[in-house]
C-alpha cells in the first residue's frame, strides 16, 4: 500500500448485495477513520456505476480503494473496446487496493472476488484459516492480515434502566439438513455423504479447531481426496460450513427455550418461550440501537477463528455478551473477562445467562468490555494495521 494516499476510493456495494446495509454501516466506520488519519476518501456507489464513474476510479487522485466484501471484484464491466470480454471492476481499475472477506472463501459467491490472487492487494480475512482455506484453491498473491471488526462510536453507554431487552438474540436460521440434502443431490461419488457426515460432526465436536484441519483429518480418515480447485469440492465444503452454522443457532435456540428473549432473524424458529418476541431482520443501524437496549446479547459465532461484529458490536453498546469461545477470541479477549464464555455446545447457558444478567457482574463485565472495545478495536487503529501503518 502507499504511505500517504491522496484519495482513497470507498466502494459501496449494490443494495440487492448488503440488504441490511451490514457492509454500508461499516464503510461509513472505516471511511471516517481513514479521513481521521488524514486520507481523504471519496464514496462511490456500484449501483450508480457508469463510464464516468470508472474514470474517476482511474484516475490519478484514486491512490487505493477499500471494498468491505470485496464487490469491487464481482463486479465485471466492459469499458473502452466493448468487443473485449468484460474484467472485474478492480482490476479495471488497477488500484492497489484493501479488500475485507469476511464469509469462507468456499462459498459460491466468491469465485469472481477471490478467484486469484492480485500483488496489489491486501486481502482481510475474519478468520485466519480463510488463507489457508484460500490458498488450496487460488494462487496466494499479495498481502493477507486477519482482521476484527471495528466498533463504531456509540456515545455513552446507556443506563440500566433504558435497557429493556432482557436477553437479546440476532440469528436466521433455516433447516440444516436443507443443506445436506442440497449437497448429496447435487454431488455424485462414492464418499460424498460419509465426507459430509464426518466434516459436520467433527466441526459440532469441536469448536475451536480450524475447518482446514478438520477436512485434513476427515479426508484422511475416510482415505479419500477432494480437488479443493474443483467448484463441486467447494460447494461440498461450504454446504457443510452452512449446515454447522445453522445447526449451532438451533441448538442456541433449543437451549434458550426456557427464557423470554428478544430474537431478530427469521427462517426456521423453534420452540420458544411464550413471553418472547420476534422481530423480522432489520436495518444494521436499528440493530445497533437494540444492542443499546440489551442487557445480554447470546452469540453463536458463525466460524471458529473469528471475532465478528456480533461479540464486539455489542460490546461497544454496553451489553453483556454470553457466547462460545472461538480461537481468535481466546488470544484476544480470554475467557470469562469480557464476556460470558459458554461451553461450545451452550450446555452451561442457563448458568452463563445467571451470570450475564446479574446486577454486580453483569456492570463489572459490561464496563470492562466497553473499554477493552473502545480501545483496542478502535477504527483508527484497524485501519492503520490495513495501511501497515505503526498505531498512533
Amino acid at each position: 500500500m502507499p504511505t500517504a494516499p491522496d484519495t482513497i476510493a470507498l466502494i459501496m456495494p449494490r443494495a440487492e448485495m448488503d440488504p441490511h446495509g451490514t457492509l454500508r454501516f461499516a464503510t461509513g466506520i472505516y471511511g471516517a477513520a481513514f479521513e481521521a488519519i488524514g486520507r481523504r476518501t471519496e464514496l462511490f456507489e456500484l449501483s450508480a456505476l457508469d463510464a464516468g464513474m470508472i474514470e474517476a476510479l482511474r484516475s490519478p487522485r484514486i491512490e487505493a480503494v477499500f471494498s468491505d466484501g470485496g464487490w469491487i471484484h464481482a463486479t465485471q464491466v466492459a469499458f473502452g473496446d466493448t468487443s473485449g470480454p468484460a474484467r472485474s471492476l478492480g482490476d479495471l481499475v488497477g488500484k492497489p487496493s484493501i479488500v475485507l472477506i469476511s464469509d469462507s472463501p468456499y462459498n459460491d459467491w466468491m469465485d469472481p472476488i477471490l478467484g486469484r490472487g492480485r500483488a496489489n492487494q491486501t486481502t482481510v480475512f475474519i478468520d485466519p484459516d480463510f488463507a489457508a482455506q484460500w490458498g488450496r484453491w487460488a494462487d496466494e498473491v499479495g498481502a493477507h492480515q486477519t482482521y476484527v471488526p471495528a466498533c463504531p462510536d456509540l456515545g455513552a453507554a446507556p443506563p440500566e434502566s433504558e435497557r429493556s431487552i432482557g436477553i437479546l438474540v440476532v440469528a436466521s436460521t433455516r433447516p440444516p439438513d436443507f443443506h445436506r440434502a442440497r449437497a448429496l443431490g447435487r454431488l455424485t461419488g462414492d464418499g460424498v455423504a460419509r465426507l459430509f457426515d464426518s466434516l459436520a460432526e467433527a466441526c459440532l465436536a469441536d469448536g475451536l479447531r480450524p475447518f482446514s484441519a478438520i477436512c485434513d483429518e476427515a479426508l484422511r480418515s475416510l482415505d479419500l481426496r477432494l480437488d479443493h480447485k474443483s467448484l463441486a469440492a467447494r460447494f461440498l465444503l461450504c454446504s457443510v460450513e452452512q449446515f454447522v452454522r445453522n445447526r449451532r443457532r438451533l441448538i442456541m435456540l433449543e437451549r434458550l427455550a426456557d427464557h423470554p428473549i428478544t430474537l431478530v432473524g427469521g427462517g426456521t424458529i423453534p420452540r420458544l418461550h411464550p413471553d418472547s418476541r420476534v422481530m423480522e431482520p432489520m436495518p444494521y443501524p436499528r440493530l445497533v440501537e437494540c444492542y443499546r437496549r440489551a442487557r445480554c446479547v447470546v452469540v453463536s459465532p458463525p466460524y471458529s477463528g473469528a471475532i465478528t461484529e456480533r461479540l464486539i458490536h455489542p460490546m461497544a453498546a454496553g451489553a453483556v455478551v454470553v457466547a462460545p469461545p472461538t480461537s481468535l477470541g481466546d488470544r484476544v479477549l480470554g475467557r470469562d473477562r469480557l464476556y460470558v464464555t459458554a461451553r461450545a455446545d451452550l450446555a452451561d447457558l442457563c448458568a452463563c445467562l445467571d451470570r450475564a444478567l446479574d446486577p454486580v457482574s453483569r456492570k463489572d463485565m459490561a464496563d470492562a468490555a466497553l473499554a477493552e472495545a473502545r480501545r483496542r478495536f478502535s477504527p483508527v487503529a484497524t485501519v492503520r494495521r490495513f495501511l501497515g501503518e505503526p498505531d498512533g
